[in-house]
């Protein structure tokens, strides 16, 4: 019978007593799961000129697909978004983000603003979007949420053009 990969060889079948105790003589002295010293030498004569050395792409290549489709469990994949979140994100451009950048960032760790600091106006949903707007009051653009009032769209645009004639 030729090798299938996922079959369980030997499976099924007992070893006497007198063969259990012939292993058992082989290995005392040795320590379990330790190379032997010629294996260490074969496995040193491999490594030699690797160590420290980054991988060839080839090789990258190779262990990326051979990882390929290899399911995650849900466990990990939290934990790997949990670690690239915000400030450790490879993209994060703290305050040099783009005036787009801040709102959404306020937007997606505050929320929606309830109502309009300055009409009263209650916050709802108009179609797909929400009707009331955060309004940076500085125009420091900074990611505190102090520096941001929930305005209606009318009094958002008044409010921009009062402080744009300033």
């Amino acid at each position: 019978m030729t090798f299938q990969k996922g079959h369980k060889v030997n499976l099924g079948r007992f070893k006497t007593e007198e063969t259990r105790q012939k292993i058992r003589l082989s290995k005392i002295g040795t320590k379990w799961g330790h190379h032997t010293e010629e294996t260490k030498r074969k496995i040193s004569l491999a490594q030699k000129g690797r160590k420290g050395r980054p991988q060839t792409e080839e090789i990258r290549r190779k262990i990326s697909l051979g990882l390929m489709g290899r399911p995650v469990s849900q466990e990990t994949r939290d934990k790997i978004s949990k670690a690239n979140k915000g400030e450790k994100h490879g993209g994060w451009k703290d305050e040099n983000a783009t005036y787009s950048g801040k709102h959404s960032w306020i937007l997606r760790n505050y929320g929606n603003p309830p109502f309009c600091e300055d009409c009263g106006l209650v916050g709802r949903k108009v179609g797909r979007t929400w009707n009331i707007d955060w309004s940076n009051c500085d125009n420091l653009y900074r990611r505190k949420i102090e520096d941001y009032n929930g305005r209606c769209r009318s009094c958002h645009m008044k409010y921009d053009n009062k402080s744009i004639v300033k």
